[in-house]
């Protein structure tokens, strides 16, 4: 169970890398582009500028920190329930470099996550402008054909041939 639990503890971890690297990134790409030149006249390249303004380093803590959390929080349930008896902080170590060894590896995976987001949101939104144009000129003209051509003449026999039988 206990097994069980680390995997659960290290997907977690790295579902949160997930959410933060690219929370990070996007964060970052609100701020106008100030080129920093350098001496020969060249720009810095955007990866090297993140580099050197320390926004890798701080998403990295940051994701191991909140690895590091999570296991200590995982530790202290299991001590509420009687688990076990003490916190092993070798665990939350573990947890902590794992997390922080997963946002370093993500971070530079994190532009291609965005842009795969945005080309899902843009497939999504046609979709729906696809489903909802369909419905509305096709589907439900027809459904209502069928219930005025259909329905509403059949219940109407129906009805008229109860009220016959109760009229005689």
């Amino acid at each position: 169970m206990a097994t069980v639990g680390k995997a659960v503890l290290v997907a977690l971890v790295g579902a949160i890398g997930l959410v933060l690297v690219p929370f990070y990134d996007s964060y970052a790409q609100t701020v106008p582009d100030l080129p920093q030149v350098l001496p020969a006249g060249e720009e810095l390249p955007d990866e090297q500028l993140k580099v050197v303004e320390g926004e890798q380093v701080a998403t990295i803590i940051a994701c191991g920190l909140v690895g590091g959390a999570l296991d200590l929080a995982y530790q202290g349930v299991d001590i509420l329930r009687g688990r076990r008896e003490r916190i092993d902080w070798g665990e939350v170590a573990t947890a902590t470099v794992l997390a922080a060894t997963g946002a370093a590896i993500l971070y530079p995976v994190s532009p291609k996550i965005a842009k795969a987001d945005k080309l899902i949101n843009v497939w999504v939104k046609n979709m729906y402008l696809e489903a909802t144009a369909f419905m509305s000129t096709k589907v439900i003209p027809a459904v209502s054909d069928f219930i005025n051509n259909k329905v509403v003449p059949a219940f109407s026999k129906a009805f008229h041939r109860i009220v016959d039988k109760i009229k005689r």
